[in-house]
């Protein structure tokens, strides 16, 4: 755990959650999912991908309107 209270991720992932505030840095986990969704694109030489899967479409665009169960 880092001294701000906030939780370290070995892995590379950010740490997006306060222990002090209890709270979760959205902005901070959007930037992390949306940077691994543009890497794995470059990485395979793709312009874009075609997500129909609720769960992966909330992953990587981050909506929130949309039923996921």
């Amino acid at each position: 755990m880092a001294p701000d209270g906030r939780l370290t991720a070995e892995s590379g992932a950010p740490a997006t959650l306060n222990l002090e505030t209890g709270g979760v840095d959205r902005a901070a986990l959007r930037a992390y999912r949306l940077a691994r969704v543009r890497a794995e694109l470059r990485r395979r030489d793709y312009a874009g991908a075609l997500l129909y899967d609720p769960v992966n479409i909330r992953y990587a665009c981050d909506s929130r309107n949309m039923a996921v169960w």
